[in-house]
């Protein structure tokens, strides 16, 4: 018994030795997070605050201004919450630390985005139903006018990777339904829409979409113009004829033909791309995108190799929301940003209010419009030009390079910035014909596109 006893109080003395080793433990790491903390709290408070994050590219919130009203109704705190957020010493290299711990802890993804297969980065996303509706609303009205006025206006509402590359996706990863998002655009806007989903599907195994950015590739764009070029009647894309004189089509209406086999030149501008993707998740080892452009092939390869899309002189104005000039290019390239964590921004120098393009095409050598259209003055613009408007965005800068080919002008509008009616526009422009270019996600939440219904 005596021993029994003896053995009794060892064991209720080592448990509540090693609770209270445990109890120590758990102070000790309260007290170094805490002082860890402290140290980021000071220097938050004591550096200035970064107005741009070039590893997220996008600009950090500022901190907002205190009014009675904003903190009745609540937003006060919650712009507080987001300041605090971004203005915290060491952002950067804390976001590092938790990509690290996730994915050594095998989660699945660290809150902004998903762990994919094959090296790809995933957007958590979801689709604004409430703005989307809205949104929808003002597109109907977008469109009826622009009928009135004889306008030729589509629509492409694009879906992203996480809908076209479900299979890469870590098991079970909620994701939105973006195929019942389109689906209602569709409906709703009728033979204005051009629905690119399953022509993407059909080349879900090629490089359409980055694997570290939330954009299409070049090579992604390319599909989707081609079947808007088909269904808009525009160029010599349509008759399925390639230009060393082969078929561009092989087995059914979204089976296109290679680029190279369609006449275009492939060029690698960058191979060390990370992108949107990536900066949600920094630090984490994963091979860079490439970049290319692609040029079509004309007769004077000096002139393709000048200009950027192969299509003639081509001069590229960057405006202001007042339609005042700050940039010119003689190309739809930025090379400036190939040396900046932004490297997207090389379509069309990135994202500003109006982007106008004069392509001086020369139709009868490049194929261009349908030529008896153009030869009727009263068919298009003065003197039968065909100036195209495209209200878009990000997803178009990919994009609109191709259409230089095809428009002796076009003018491009990111109403995030430009937050306006675009009658004046389309009026100053003469305009002829109007493309929107969105991916969903976007599409959805854009709550700016109420000016066009303006």
């Amino acid at each position: 018994m005596k021993n029994a006893h003896i053995e009794k109080n060892k064991k209720e003395t080592g448990g509540k030795y090693s609770k209270g080793l445990k109890n120590i433990e758990n102070m000790i790491t309260a007290v170094l997070f805490a002082a860890v903390f402290c140290v980021f709290l000071l220097a938050s408070l004591i550096l200035p605050d970064r107005e741009f994050s070039e590893n997220e590219n996008r600009y950090l919130a500022k901190m907002p201004t205190l009014k009675a009203a904003a903190v009745a109704d609540g937003s006060f705190s919650a712009d507080f919450e987001l300041y605090a957020q971004d203005s915290l010493a060491g952002r950067d290299a804390l976001m590092m630390l938790k990509t690290a711990g996730d994915r050594a802890l095998g989660r699945k993804d660290n809150g902004s985005v998903y762990f994919g297969k094959n090296g790809y980065l995933f957007a958590i996303e979801k689709v604004d139903s409430v703005q989307l509706e809205k949104n929808i609303g003002y597109m109907e009205k977008f469109c009826a006018a622009a009928e009135e006025n004889d306008i030729n206006v589509n629509v492409i509402v694009t879906p992203t990777a996480t809908e076209i590359l479900a299979d890469r996706l870590p098991q079970n990863a909620p994701v939105p339904d973006q195929s019942e998002a389109i689906g209602k655009i569709k409906e709703r806007l009728g033979d204005h829409f051009i629905d690119v989903t399953d022509n993407l599907r059909a080349h879900s195994d090629e490089y359409i979409f980055y694997k570290t950015d939330h954009h299409w590739t070049t090579l992604g764009a390319y599909y989707a113009y081609r079947q808007y070029a088909d269904y808009c009647d525009i160029s010599d894309q349509k008759t399925g004829v390639s230009a060393n004189g082969g078929s561009t089509l092989r087995s059914d209406a979204f089976d296109y033909e290679l680029p190279a086999d369609a006449g275009y030149t492939e060029t690698i501008v960058s191979a060390s791309f990370l992108g949107t993707n990536y900066s949600k998740a920094p630090g984490i080892n994963i091979k860079p995108d490439t970049i290319t452009r692609m040029e079509k092939s004309v007769a004077d390869s000096s002139a393709n190799a000048e200009n950027g899309a192969g299509n003639g002189n081509i001069r590229m104005s960057i405006l202001s929301a007042n339609l005042e000039c700050e940039k010119i290019f003689d190309s739809v390239y930025d090379e400036s940003y190939l040396d900046k964590k932004d490297k997207y921004s090389y379509f069309l120098s990135g994202n500003n209010p109006v982007t106008f393009i004069e392509t001086e095409r020369d139709a009868s050598e490049n194929g261009g419009v349908n030529m008896q259209a153009a030869e009727d003055s009263n068919a298009y613009g003065k003197g039968g030009r065909r100036n195209l408007l495209v209200v878009k965005d990000s997803y178009a800068h990919a994009f609109i390079p191709f259409l230089t080919s095809d428009f002796d002008t076009i003018t491009a509008v990111d109403m995030r910035y430009y937050r306006s009616s675009l009658s004046g526009i389309i009026a100053e422009y003469e305009i002829t014909d109007i493309l929107v270019l969105y991916n969903v996600l976007n599409f959805a939440s854009d709550s700016n596109l109420i000016y066009l219904a303006r």
